[in-house]
């Protein structure tokens, strides 16, 4: 669906998180070879528009087999100092991960931190987190949405597309596809801990 159909600017009328949020997600990696994949994204990233938030992944370059390096990227009130904006990034790396095999992870924003959670197919359980911002509380989140595009703006509206198993840039007009299944997608409008 549209971003502007899910996003308003308002908290209560807005079907994606505003002022917190939590994406959850099972899924298989079933390529080593995955240079950059979406898991979750409702993102525009581009020279001049940097907005929204994505949860990806990619091979951790000079790695073993199977370690990827895991991303949370989300544009906040608090790091949008141009009209082009900017993301506070998470990322976390897994070394081993085996083809086929179910992961679970989740990634958080409480209004002043990241946070990370990662539980690999070997029981092992994973949290990262992160300041938002330099000086918290970092404010909401912001969306490539009609609500906050002004016409000096390079961001495009109507043309952020919220996708699951995909990083749709329409900004760059480039996709990158998951390559493996996915299960139990969850966004909640609040931060979950542990």
């Amino acid at each position: 669906e549209n971003i502007d159909a899910l996003v308003t600017g308002i908290e209560s009328s807005s079907k994606l998180p505003l002022k917190e949020m939590t994406a959850e997600v099972w899924f298989t990696i079933d390529e080593h070879d995955i240079n950059f994949a979406g898991l979750l994204a409702v993102q525009q990233d581009g020279q001049f528009c940097k907005r929204g938030w994505s949860l990806t992944y990619g091979k951790v370059t000079g790695g073993s087999v199977g370690d990827f390096s895991f991303s949370f990227s989300i544009a906040l009130e608090a790091t949008f100092k141009s009209s082009v904006g900017g993301f506070t990034i998470l990322d976390f790396t897994f070394p081993g991960i085996v083809r086929g095999v179910w992961n679970y992870i989740s990634v958080a924003y409480n209004g002043s931190s990241l946070m990370l959670y990662f539980a690999g197919a070997d029981g092992s359980m994973h949290r990262v987190e992160k300041q938002a911002c330099a000086q918290p509380p970092c404010g909401q989140i912001v969306y490539p949405a009609a609500y906050n595009i002004s016409n000096a703006d390079s961001c495009v509206p109507g043309k952020t597309p919220f996708t699951v198993g995909s990083f749709d840039n329409k900004q760059q007009a480039q996709a990158s596809a998951h390559i493996g299944a996915i299960k139990n997608v969850k966004i909640s409008k609040r931060a979950l801990s542990g």
